[in-house]
């Protein structure tokens, strides 16, 4: 494929070509395709063609993004970028059932849950058991399972863990 010809410009004139709105527009395309995932040599190529720039330039602009995503994350608390995550989350779930694509829908539910910690185990504590009969206790938690499997679904029945701390 042969390189188009640069057109020379006029003697003296310095600085960007394009206006800071072409500049601007570009960069957004930039940052739709990697967000999209959409980036190969040909998007670079075509990106780089529709802009009138040069394919150095385009990844000049990927590389000028990518260091304001990271300044962005160093400046955000973990609280707000688990937001911003699970909102992309939800997003990307949304697309994929328009689209029909259920398992990966599925897949993208599944981490959701698990980032909000619908997969943590229930916890339940029990406080001055001093008087109580071990044995007793544990028969009272066995026949209790199936209603806190109820409650939580099936995977609280899955994991029991006990800790025991004695009185002072």
């Amino acid at each position: 494929m042969a390189r188009a010809k640069k057109k020379k410009r006029p003697e003296g004139l310095t600085g960007p070509t394009k206006t800071k709105r072409d500049r601007t527009l570009r960069k957004e395309e930039v940052e739709r395709v990697m967000v999209e995932g959409a980036w190969t040599l040909a998007t670079v190529r075509l990106l780089a063609e529709r802009h009138g720039v040069s394919i150095n330039q385009i990844y000049q602009d990927r590389k000028k993004i990518m260091r304001h995503w990271q300044k962005q994350v160093l400046n955000v608390e973990a609280g707000e970028q688990k937001a911003e995550w699970l909102q992309k989350v939800r997003n990307m779930t949304r697309q994929c059932m328009k689209t029909g694509n259920t398992m990966s829908a599925a897949k993208l539910v599944y981490y959701e849950g698990k980032a909000i910690g619908v997969f943590e185990p229930l916890r339940i504590e029990i406080h001055n058991i001093s008087q109580m009969n071990p044995a007793a206790m544990a028969r009272d938690i066995i026949e209790a399972l199936p209603l806190i499997q109820q409650i939580a679904g099936q995977e609280a029945g899955l994991i029991i863990d006990a800790e025991h701390e004695e009185a002072e």
